[in-house]
């Protein structure tokens, strides 16, 4: 089995309320896949804790931080990567040396009345990589509702489909590319 992705918007509140459902699954710990500069990557073991580092603000508009999904036992292994301005040393610690785990990159509110995409992920295809993508993807699956044709759903916590009904955007991509991919609620409409 490749890997496997679900993706879903959520706002501040919605992330507060599924990081809470996280903590019902106490046998993880969450790290950070980019350390700070010269630092170890950061481990977490309350999901609450992650959120103001993993959620994307108006005032940090971009992606910067997403984290591992491990089982708590799980030995982290990392990389070096040496900065090219000779500024230091970064550790990246992600699953082509981390197979047992899956990935949670926040999205969330990026300004301009915007909503960037959220994402669960694996790239492995490992027994363990895939029962945790399974046991966190069901929570957010149980946190969302499903709006738009069944070939192209769009999965919506209720704080984001608030900010949608009242005139926010959705963007899958604002991020990752130079293209903005904006999603309106009339289109989401077009496809029910």
């Amino acid at each position: 089995m490749p890997g496997s992705s679900s993706y879903f918007y959520a706002d501040e509140d919605d992330f507060i309320n599924l990081l809470e459902a996280f903590k019902s699954l106490e046998e993880y710990k969450y790290v950070q896949i980019r350390s700070e500069l010269n630092c170890q990557n950061m481990v977490y073991h309350n999901p609450s804790d992650i959120l103001l580092k993993a959620m994307v603000t108006p005032e940090k508009p971009i992606r910067t931080h997403s984290f591992l999904i491990m089982e708590k036992e799980e030995k982290v292994n990392s990389r070096d990567i040496v900065l090219e301005d000779g500024s230091g040393t970064i550790k990246r610690a992600d699953q082509n040396n981390n197979f047992n785990s899956a990935v949670i990159a926040f999205g969330g509110n990026a300004g301009n009345q915007t909503v960037l995409m959220s994402d669960i992920n694996t790239v492995g295809d490992t027994e363990k990589s895939i029962e945790i993508y399974k046991k966190f993807r069901k929570i957010v699956l149980a946190n969302t509702t499903r709006v738009g044709a069944k070939g192209n759903p769009y999965r919506l916590m209720s704080g984001a489909f608030e900010k949608l009904k009242s005139g926010w955007h959705l963007t899958q991509n604002k991020v990752w590319s130079s293209g903005v991919e904006e999603i309106k609620l009339s289109e989401i409409e077009k496809t029910k």
